[in-house]
């Protein structure tokens, strides 16, 4: 694959902006999960869940903030380089392992599950190990630029987080149509975050997918391919983080038209009584 062609000033800018923003959304996330595992009140909900947010969010920062390889020199290019490829693995596994997670716990924490999931978990880990020997940031002495070559060959590591999100979809689908009704609440709650969910998942990984394979040439549109799926994957995982309310109160909580409709019946009602009050009187 031929080297990169540079950034222009402008393509800069806007890269430099997509990173800044999935920067802004991780430590964002990161200072509300750390406010709601300080509350007393969810003290007895478990840490797994939060910590693994936290893990998520922190490395989605640090491979971020490393991803802009314009800024290095001929020193600092290898090993930010580095940085940024094992903490993107470390990102993406994480993601991968919170999906899993949640599948799991909805099969009922069922065995053939929990070794599925496993399993799946080896298959990415092992496409780390392969990235992490072959791709690496690159010091370009004629041009004095870094710029990061991915070889084609192991960019295939986002099959394995497609394979992670489908599993877990394929789970979680079988649990509402063997364990539940499509008209409960229950139900509308785990088609609203999942399925919703593992659909923009899955066309962000393939628009990775696509991106190192037939954009190699250019750093803008490679790069530009990166900071989108950080970011998507980023709103996928704190997407929960959007929900003040408990389950049972989202389940059972009435929907805006009912509330409106709710509203005026008792505004109705009122109007009603006091009118009659005023006639009685009279």
């Amino acid at each position: 694959m031929s080297d990169p062609s540079p950034l222009t000033s402008p393509q800069f800018v806007i890269l430099s902006a997509c990173f800044g923003a999935v920067i802004e959304q991780s430590l964002t996330s990161m200072a509300v999960i750390v406010e709601r595992l300080r509350d007393p009140a969810r003290k007895n909900g478990g840490t797994f869940v939060p910590t693994l947010m936290l893990l998520n969010n922190l490395f989605n920062a640090i491979y971020n903030a490393s991803s802009i390889f314009p800024l290095y020199n001929e020193h600092s290019c290898v090993p930010m380089g580095f940085l940024c490829n094992v903490s993107a693995h470390i990102y993406f596994l994480s993601f991968d392992v919170f999906v899993l997670f949640i599948a799991h716990a909805m099969s009922n924490k069922s065995n053939w599950v929990k070794w599925a999931s496993a399993a799946l978990l080896l298959h990415r880990a092992g496409w780390a190990c392969y990235d992490l020997a072959v791709s690496g940031a690159v010091w370009d002495a004629d041009g004095q630029e870094c710029y990061y070559n991915q070889v084609p060959e192991s960019s295939y590591f986002s099959v394995g987080d497609i394979l992670c999100d489908c599993f877990a979809t394929g789970v979680i689908t079988m649990v509402v149509f063997t364990r539940l009704t499509l008209e409960s609440n229950m139900s509308k709650a785990l088609i609203e975050r999942n399925f919703v969910r593992s659909i923009t998942i899955l066309g962000a990984n393939l628009f990775a997918v696509y991106a190192a394979n037939n954009w190699g040439d250019s750093m803008f549109w490679i790069t530009f391919s990166v900071a989108f799926q950080s970011y998507v994957l980023a709103r996928a995982m704190n997407f929960d983080l959007l929900f003040e309310e408990t389950l049972d109160v989202r389940l059972n909580k009435q929907s805006a038209g009912q509330h409106i409709y709710q509203s005026f019946r008792k505004s109705s009602a009122k109007a009603r009584a006091s009118l009659t009050s005023s006639y009685l009187k009279t």
